[in-house]
């Protein structure tokens, strides 16, 4: 019988948890119990102790087989590739080409019905798709009527009214942008158009109210004076001349034109907001007694006319007495309907004419 090696007798020695001594396979369990029963009283602990494998010997060791050549070269391959991968990235994928969805158009008709005061009045618009928008459609009625500006609202039978503003170069109020499918039903229902200003080319609109419900076109040069359009209004409309006050509109603020203003000089165009009236104006004046007259003018009174009865009506006597307005001594034939006055804030007064003498001393003369 041969005699183990050291090897061999090392593999048999199995170490103490406690002691650390190196103890024999065989005596293990009765070496380890000897440390754990007396310490805790329980004995049938020891029992559970999971002892460790013994080493196993080299020689009973399972080499798996080598590889196949084939299968070894196929392996090698892959781990040639991966390693390309993750330097280089992932190949891309080919993209192939989306071709465009073309969306089908279609050609309709839209029927356009005015309403206000062109009720009656129909109109037409063909060959209009789908993209087509509300200012498409302003610009082909614009066309039509042969107006230089057009203010108008479109409603539809299930929509809500839009309201735009435009000329000849493009939209001045309002947005257009909407499309015209999305209220008229694909074109199904009609479009209702009510025109609330219309200027044809080479006219201006006077209005004739202050709410801007009537007017009137007049054809204008810029060159011409403001007496000049208001004979055109008096052929048309059989109102005198000097009956008629026209007023600008500034923003908030109104501003008296005079006759002999140029259309040019006051910067009046087409799109201009003028307002011709025609009822008088009350006016008050304080009077050299301390009294405070209230008249009614007229657009054709002159202010020497004025001044008397303002006299009259305060029971003095007019000779020697002017009208003024802030302190400003006024010209006795300028008629009423070219004076621009607030009520609020003007002061108009009776006084007689202010004479200024100039006294210079004998050292003034000499200088």
């Amino acid at each position: 019988m041969l005699k183990k090696t050291s090897v061999e007798i090392a593999a048999d020695l199995i170490p103490c948890e406690t002691c650390r001594k190196q103890i024999p396979f065989s005596q293990y369990q009765e070496h380890y119990n000897s440390h754990l029963a007396p310490r805790r009283g329980r004995p049938e602990r020891a029992q559970h102790i999971q002892l460790p494998a013994p080493k196993q010997d080299r020689k009973s060791q399972i080499i798996p087989p080598p590889f196949p050549k084939q299968q070894l070269q196929i392996l090698t391959q892959q781990t040639i590739t991966q390693s390309k991968s993750m330097v280089l990235g992932p190949k891309p994928k080919e993209v192939q080409p989306q071709i465009p969805k073309q969306r089908i158009t279609f050609k309709a008709v839209l029927n356009i019905a005015f309403v206000g005061d062109r009720t009656g009045q129909s109109m037409q618009m063909e060959n209009i798709n789908q993209k087509m928008t509300y200012v498409d459609v302003a610009n082909y009625i614009l066309q039509q009527l042969d107006a230089e500006f057009i203010k108008m609202s479109f409603v539809a039978e299930n929509g809500n009214a839009i309201q735009l503003y435009m000329n000849r170069q493009g939209i001045k109020e309002g947005n257009g942008q909407e499309r015209v499918e999305l209220l008229t039903g694909f074109f199904s229902t009609q479009l209702s158009c009510k025109v609330n200003k219309c200027i044809p080319r080479g006219q201006i609109l006077v209005y004739l109210d202050e709410d801007m419900t009537k007017y009137v076109g007049i054809p204008f040069q810029v060159e011409d004076k403001i007496v000049e359009l208001k004979r055109k209004i008096s052929q048309k409309l059989s109102i005198p001349v000097e009956k008629q006050r026209m007023e600008l509109k500034l923003g908030y603020k109104k501003v008296v034109l005079q006759n002999n203003s140029l259309l040019r000089d006051k910067q009046i165009s087409q799109d201009s907001e003028i307002f011709l009236l025609t009822e008088p104006r009350d006016i008050q004046i304080r009077m050299p007694n301390s009294q405070t007259v209230k008249l009614s003018v007229q657009n054709d009174e002159k202010v020497g006319d004025v001044s008397i009865r303002a006299c009259r009506e305060a029971k003095i006597n007019p000779d020697g007495l002017f009208l003024y307005k802030d302190k400003i001594k006024l010209d006795e034939n300028l008629i009423m309907g070219d004076l621009e006055w607030d009520r609020w804030h003007d002061d108009f007064t009776i006084e007689k004419k202010m004479i200024f003498v100039i006294v210079k001393t004998p050292e003034e003369e000499k200088s």
